[in-house]
């Protein structure tokens, strides 16, 4: 899988996932190497990006503490309350904002909010 191969050579937590169309699919977690490791679901690291979210994304559904999760997803009318509030609840405590097409606009992590804070 390409985005493992990303993730190790640029020392990443994660990496966004999008079709042949750059339309998001996802977001690939190092947390979530880790779980398909534990559960001796090997063979899903040879499966394309997009189907390894999809089983992933049955698997974790299994799991109560993944039910936990809040939106992943950041809106422009957001205020910054909101924001901080979805981006706590979210896994990898990161938003993503997508256009009408579902493409990437940006990524915000909560370390960018603190370290815009730190700095202005």
């Amino acid at each position: 899988m390409q985005a493992l191969h990303l993730i190790d050579k640029h020392d990443l937590t994660s990496i966004p996932v999008v079709d042949a169309h750059d339309k998001y699919v996802g977001i690939i977690f190092i947390t979530d190497i880790r779980f398909i490791v534990q559960n001796d679901r090997l063979e899903w690291l040879f499966l394309t990006c997009q189907k390894f979210l999809e089983l992933l994304y049955e698997e974790k559904k299994q799991i109560l503490a993944c039910n936990y999760f809040g939106t992943q997803f950041l809106e422009q009318k957001d205020g910054f309350l909101e924001v901080i509030e979805k981006i706590l609840f979210a896994e990898g405590e990161r938003l993503v904002e997508l256009d009408d097409n579902k493409k990437i606009l940006r990524i915000i992590t909560l370390t960018d909010i603190f370290n815009y804070y730190l700095t202005n």
